[in-house]
């Protein structure tokens, strides 16, 4: 089966928008303010995570 250009992509995102939002909470989100001064840490926080390194405070 072929597809329209951008077709194939279309269908690809929603399918992964799909399996996505099956395995996070609507509501298990926050979000919290980000100044400028806060950006560097908590960059380094979540670089951190996910790397498996753990952040010395």
């Amino acid at each position: 089966m072929e597809f329209d250009d951008g077709l194939y992509d279309q269908v690809l995102s929603e399918a992964q928008w799909c399996a996505l939002s099956k395995t996070t909470e609507e509501n298990g989100r926050t979000l919290e303010p980000l100044s400028p001064e806060d950006i560097p840490e908590r960059l380094a926080d979540v670089l951190a995570r996910q790397s498996g390194l753990e952040h010395a405070a």
